[in-house]
This record gives C-alpha cells, sequence and structure tokens, in this order.
C-alpha cells in the first residue's frame, strides 16, 4: 500500500504548540497502524504483530519529542516564510499602484506626512505645556506655584501673582517648604544707541539655585547679600546661550558691564547649558529681584513693604515627607496671619478677614495644568 507522510505534512493547517503536539500524535499513530498492516499481511497475528511494531518503534516519548522539535523548527520556518512573501506581495503591489496613480499616490503620501507631522507636533506642544518640568529643577513633584485665594463680594478669585511684603510674610510663617522665591520675566532694553533691542532676563531670589541642580560655568550666582531692598547689588548672571552667542565663551567675560532698562549691571557668573529657570523663555541671564524692581514705587511706598503691589509669582518646594495637605494648610495660616497684619494696617480700606476667607495652596509648576488650565493647554488637548 502506497504510503505519502510528506502528502500528508504538507496538507496539514495546524499552528501553534498543540498544533504541533496533534500533528506528532497523528504523525506516529499512522506510522504505527502501517506497521501493523504489514507484519499482518506476512502472517502475523494481531498480538505478534503489534509487539513487534512496539518493538521497532521502541520509546515512543522520545520519538515523539523528537518529531515535535522537528515540526515545530519546521512550523516556525514556514511562518517566516508566509510572513516574507506576504510582505513582499503586497510590496509589488504598493509600487505597481504608485506607478499606476502617481497622482493618487503622492496625495496619499503627503497626507500621511501631514498627519504624522501634526500628531509629531501636537505632541512636543502637549508634552511641554502639561508634562515635562522644567530643566534640571530638584524635586519637580514636590515643587509649585502658589495659590492665594480670597473671596470678594462672596465670590472667590484665585491668583497667583503677589507683592514682595506678602512673600516675605509666606516665608516667615511658613514651615513646609524649604525653599521659596519670586519669579518673573521682565522685559527691558539692553544697550544703548542703535544697538538698543528688547530681550527678557529672569528675576527671581537666591532661593532659585536652591530649587535646581545647577552650578556656575563661570564665576558665582547672586546670594543674599546682592539682594538686600535697601542697598541692592546691580548684578547679572549671564545665560548660558547669551554667553556664547554675544561673547563667544570668553571667560574674560566676568566683571564686564551690561546696560539692561535704566541701570548698569555687573556681570558675575554664567549659568548652565540649558538652564532658563520656570519657563522655556530665551533669556539674557538672571538678576536679584532687589535690583530688578528698584525703580519700583515710592519713598512712602515702597515696592517691598507694601501689599498693593503684585508683579510677580512664588515658586514653593514641599520638604521631603511633608505631604500636599499639610503644605496647603501651612499656607493657608500663613496667608490669614498675613492679611489680617495688612487689615490692621489699613482697616478703612480692606474686607473683614472674616469675609475673605483667605487660604493658600501650592499649584502646578507649569501653569497649563491648572487650577486654570491656560487657552494654549485646553487647545493643545481639545478640549
Amino acid at each position: 500500500m502506497a504510503r505519502f507522510p510528506g502528502l500528508r505534512r504538507f496538507m496539514r493547517l495546524d499552528r501553534g504548540s498543540r498544533g504541533v503536539e496533534r500533528a506528532v500524535n497523528e504523525e506516529l499513530q499512522f506510522h504505527f497502524e502501517m506497521t501493523l498492516r504489514e507484519l499482518m499481511a506476512r502472517g502475523m497475528d494481531e498480538e505478534q504483530a503489534r509487539k513487534e511494531a512496539e518493538r521497532r518503534f521502541g520509546d515512543v516519548q522520545r520519538t515523539r519529542e523528537r518529531l515535535a522539535t522537528i515540526d515545530r523548527s519546521r512550523v516556525g520556518q514556514q511562518q517566516r516564510a508566509e510572513w516574507w512573501s506576504a510582505f513582499a506581495q503586497d510590496l509589488r503591489y504598493a509600487l505597481r499602484g504608485l506607478r499606476l496613480k502617481p497622482g493618487f499616490a503622492a496625495s496619499v503620501i503627503v497626507t500621511l506626512g501631514l498627519g504624522i507631522g501634526a500628531n509629531a507636533t501636537m505632541f512636543g506642544i502637549v508634552d511641554r505645556l502639561l508634562f515635562r518640568p522644567p530643566s534640571l529643577i530638584v524635586g519637580a513633584e514636590r515643587t509649585g506655584r502658589i495659590f492665594l485665594p480670597r473671596s470678594f463680594r462672596g465670590k472667590e478669585m484665585l491668583n497667583s501673582y503677589t507683592g514682595y511684603q506678602r512673600f516675605l510674610d509666606l516665608k516667615q510663617h511658613t514651615t513646609s517648604f524649604d525653599a521659596m522665591t519670586p519669579y518673573y520675566t521682565h522685559r527691558q532694553a539692553l544697550g544703548r544707541g542703535d544697538a538698543t533691542r528688547m530681550m527678557d532676563v529672569g528675576v527671581s531670589a537666591p532661593d532659585l539655585w536652591k530649587m535646581f541642580d545647577v552650578k556656575p560655568v563661570l564665576g558665582r550666582f547672586f546670594g543674599e547679600e546682592d539682594n538686600q531692598p535697601t542697598d541692592p547689588h546691580n548684578v547679572l548672571v549671564l545665560s548660558y546661550g547669551f554667553w556664547q552667542t554675544q561673547y563667544g565663551g570668553h571667560r574674560d567675560v566676568l566683571g564686564e558691564k551690561l546696560t539692561f532698562g535704566p541701570f548698569e549691571y555687573t556681570i558675575i557668573g554664567v549659568a548652565p547649558e540649558g538652564f532658563s529657570g520656570f519657563d522655556d523663555s530665551a533669556l539674557i541671564g538672571f538678576m536679584p529681584i532687589a535690583s530688578a524692581a528698584q525703580d519700583m514705587g515710592g519713598a512712602k511706598d515702597p515696592w517691598y513693604s507694601t501689599y498693593h503691589m503684585s508683579w510677580f509669582e512664588i515658586y514653593a518646594r514641599r520638604k521631603p515627607g511633608v505631604s500636599p495637605t499639610t503644605a496647603d494648610a501651612d499656607l493657608s495660616r500663613a496667608h490669614q496671619l498675613s492679611y489680617q497684619r495688612q487689615f490692621d494696617a489699613e482697616p478703612a480700606h480692606q474686607t473683614p478677614p472674616a469675609l475673605t476667607k483667605a487660604r493658600g495652596f501650592l499649584a502646578p509648576v507649569l501653569a497649563a495644568r491648572g487650577p486654570e488650565p491656560s487657552s494654549e493647554s485646553k487647545v493643545a488637548t481639545w478640549r
């Protein structure tokens, strides 16, 4: 009787480990039955033929494992061959379509390119606005912007901008933070005459440097001695990019003078590459708030001791182990003490503390994340 085990294998459609195991069992059973029939045809009875067939096959389990290994290898080779064959066929079909309808193909390619580009651009915007913390920041999960809400005519007003006296009160009456600084971007005329141009500088207190993993590339950062409100030092720490583009990275830049707005500043250091404070602005550098604000206010109402001027935000970092709830309660208590002090100084011009319901909380560093999402973040997230 003719046998075609190769044909049986070729026609088998089993896939996967279970299919291989089933196929091996069928293969063994087929060969065993054919051997049994041959022996019976030679004159053996069924029992003798079965014993002889079992003797010839020997260790069936070992044979089964060997055949299973061979079949798995063949199945894997067949699957890879089928995949490459299908891929080649699809590629040939696509190339033939491109050749026959070049206009349609071009429109499809352009559409795909625009779609991929738009998705990549949108991801970059959302990542920058909502997810990526400022470069080099230390303890990003513990750092945020301080909001100081108060009620006016029964409605709570969210506000993150405040003044220097309020900042001093918060720093004095809170214990939950290991760093706290005012921060804003100041735009002024840089230079004199025809070379004048409008540029931005980051303004802060010395705690800024504690909140980032930074060391000066050159010189030093400004400290408390430079930030005395009644005796400010007009010093400037250059950004790395401005140092490279405007001074060619020369190390003798320390001590040079730079005119920014109405004042002249002495360059005392260079910030590291990639550092841009709490925003992504292209800055010329960083200066202490005492020197940036020295021409604000008046003799009777100086900028550093009044509650009537608000122009910067406060950034703070919780101490390790301090929960957000504890920090917010600490801020609320400090804000209430600060407002009580303001009310005591001018009771006729302030709403009673019981009606203002002053409180405080630490919001995300990234303004687009709230508590009042910006229009840019709403567009970026398609809300």
